[in-house]
């Protein structure tokens, strides 16, 4: 689901990459219920209305929607795993069971309407992305880190995946400091897929 997302922008420019994004719609489809979840409001005119201000600078009027329950149960496990392996990346430690997770992911929508967490981006400075001698993929995906203080107990990330979204995560061995609610505990990754916990989703 999350590898079908961060396809959706920009339009791919070959057969193959454009065959590869229809497969993997097409995968996305048969999870039961997501064909629902994501598919936009009939009233089209009314999001652009909307988002009027921004509507003319928007790459396309496709909406799809991102505020249900199995996309966000989608994000949660997904930026939960990216983040244990960025907080060890960043750090050198391993988060421990009783440490704990947020997570907040953004539509390129907010993007283009300025709703992304400006001042903590520029707070983790400047991005990387992954490479492999001289192959890298910086037009696929882009991270910024800080790690607050010497002690590694806690670091922030910001991850975006083309133009298709971004993902804010904080990791921390100190589970109170995480706001309730928000929190998602490294061990859920244990427990079975009803039981994971799932932020409030932002539309």
């Amino acid at each position: 689901m999350i590898a079908t997302f961060s396809r959706m922008m920009p339009d791919a420019k070959t057969a193959a990459g454009r065959a590869e994004v229809k497969r993997l719609i097409n995968s996305a489809l048969r999870i039961p219920g997501f064909a629902r979840e994501v598919y936009p409001e009939w009233n089209q005119l009314g999001v652009l209305k909307r988002y009027q201000d921004v509507a003319s600078r928007l790459p396309s009027w496709n909406f799809v929607r991102l505020d249900g329950p199995i996309v966000a149960r989608a994000f949660t496990i997904f930026a939960s795993k990216l983040a244990l392996a960025l907080h060890a990346t960043t750090t050198g430690r391993i988060l421990p069971a009783e440490g704990a997770i947020a997570v907040q992911w953004y539509s390129n929508l907010a993007a283009y309407s300025g709703e992304l967490p400006k001042d903590f981006i520029v707070l983790c400075g400047p991005s990387r992305t992954l490479r492999q001698g001289n192959f890298q993929v910086g037009d696929q995906f882009r991270v910024a880190s800080v790690v607050p203080d010497e002690s590694g107990y806690m670091s922030g990330h910001f991850a975006s995946f083309r133009d298709s979204f971004g993902v804010l995560m904080f990791a921390t061995e100190r589970a109170e400091e995480l706001k309730k609610g928000w929190s998602v505990s490294p061990g859920f990754l244990k427990r079975p897929l009803t039981v994971v916990p799932v932020q409030q989703p932002r539309s």
